[in-house]
């Protein structure tokens, strides 16, 4: 509707081509997961690092190089990252462990995921 609004001269609307690939890969694209990915390389922008990635605080299970990375790719990685934190919350519940404790035990462990 709003593409119509604006160009009413427009009949249709063409997907595809250059720019709405590159739309999809800066908002729409999931960012690798660890088992996925170089541990020195940000899920985002895929740009290798020398420093130390910070992984998302909410799965524990993508890396990125900076704050503005993390941002751009919040809105395609929220669903899995929802599903994760969930998926990680029944098996700390199934083995008796609380979050604060998984989240210890993953960053102390995280080589075994690389």
């Amino acid at each position: 509707m709003a593409m119509a609004a604006k160009n009413p001269e427009k009949t249709s609307f063409e997907l595809g081509g250059v720019e709405t690939q590159e739309l999809f890969e800066k908002v729409a694209s999931v960012p690798l997961r660890k088992s996925e990915a170089d541990p020195n390389t940000c899920s985002y922008c895929q740009k290798p690092s020398i420093v130390s990635l910070k992984y998302c605080a909410r799965c524990n299970a993508v890396r990125y190089c900076d704050a503005n990375c993390q941002k751009l790719a919040w809105k395609g990685h929220k669903l899995e990252c929802n599903l994760l934190k969930r998926k990680r919350r029944e098996s700390c519940r199934c083995l008796g462990l609380n979050s604060l404790n998984l989240r210890g035990l993953l960053r102390d462990a995280n080589w075994l995921f690389e």
